[in-house]
């Protein structure tokens, strides 16, 4: 991926149609960032986890190996931001009813957001959960409550959602870290970005 294809990517960076306050990120966050507690097999990784990738019809979402509270899909923005919501989506018989955030600046010192927040009904729409004021995060984890799950078990899709305010900042801190990593590591690099069909 060439540093002109890199700008041309994010510029497709858009708001989430559920509220035109945000912008959904997770399209431009790449497969690496993408970390979980424990995946059920190949097919629900970690990085299956980004409604970024989502395309309709498909039924990759990231899903833990078993359905229990403490179960958690992370992200890694690479850079901190003040997270205003989350946007999350299950997978054909797989979602999440409720769940708790950590969160963290530096991924060592996490702060817990307090109270759950109210998940999906099914596994088919997007549902989008404002978080007031926001918080000051690079690292972010979804984690699983007792119960908080679908008679099919665990599933889940996600975005951070940021004011779009800070969509261009944030987009220009991207675009410096993937040209760096490009710089590294041009075929590593070409395969960390997903095109945005979820939103």
């Amino acid at each position: 991926m060439t540093l002109f294809s890199m700008s041309l990517y994010l510029s497709n960076l858009r708001v989430n149609k559920l509220s035109p306050e945000f912008t959904a990120i997770a399209n431009v966050i790449p497969d690496s960032s993408w970390t979980a507690s424990s995946t059920l097999d190949a097919d629900h990784g970690a990085a299956h986890g980004n409604l970024g990738k989502y395309a309709s019809g498909a039924d990759h979402f990231w899903a833990p190996s078993t359905d229990q509270a403490g179960e958690y899909l992370q992200i890694d923005m690479t850079h901190a931001i003040t997270v205003k919501g989350i946007a999350t989506m299950g997978g054909g018989a797989r979602w999440l009813t409720k769940f708790t955030v950590k969160y963290s600046e530096d991924g060592e010192t996490w702060t817990d957001l307090p109270g759950e927040i109210q998940g999906n009904t099914d596994g088919e729409n997007q549902n989008f959960q404002a978080l007031g004021e926001g918080f000051m995060a690079r690292y972010l984890r979804i984690v699983t409550v007792a119960g908080g799950w679908s008679a099919g078990g665990a599933g889940l899709r996600c975005s951070p959602l940021i004011s779009n305010a800070k969509a261009a900042q944030y987009m220009a801190q991207m675009q410096a870290h993937m040209s760096s990593t490009i710089t590294r590591d041009p075929a590593k690099a070409s395969t960390g970005l997903v095109s945005h069909q979820g939103y």
